[in-house]
């Protein structure tokens, strides 16, 4: 289900790297294994969601509020081998007069800490493309 208002990055765009490809996250993505991630102190040990209980409830509502922003993108990190969906990247607020925007990202899926997903660099070279044509 598509949420994203009328912006630049639309649902069927991919940003394709060399070990995931970044798609718009929808509320298809809401899970109880996303959920899951959110609860695990090793997942959510640095992210702001750790103070308050996550629900899907409460996982669909912060979905839906981004995808109503249209000066912020949450992607889902999904694996190019399998489409596994192992974590998100969030864009936002994206500043176009000073030309800056906050980056954040988790990987979920704890098998894939080990393995080549999206690393610090990825991430913001990533987000560089995505703010370009934001």
């Amino acid at each position: 289900m598509s949420l994203a208002p009328d912006r630049s990055i639309t649902p069927e765009e991919r940003f394709e790297g060399e070990h995931a490809t970044l798609r718009l996250l929808t509320l298809d993505d809401c899970s109880e294994e996303y959920v899951g991630w959110l609860r695990d102190p090793d997942v959510n040990r640095y992210l702001e969601t750790r103070w308050t209980e996550q629900t899907l409830d409460s996982v669909r509502a912060f979905v839906t509020a981004v995808a109503a922003d249209p000066a912020s993108h949450l992607f889902a990190i999904v694996e190019n081998e399998g489409g596994h969906h192992v974590g998100n990247l969030k864009i936002g607020p994206i500043n176009s007069h000073h030309g800056f925007a906050d980056l954040s990202y988790f990987i979920g899926e704890k098998s894939c800490w080990s393995r080549r997903t999206p690393s610090r660099s990825n991430a913001r070279s990533t987000a560089r493309r995505i703010a370009s044509v934001a």
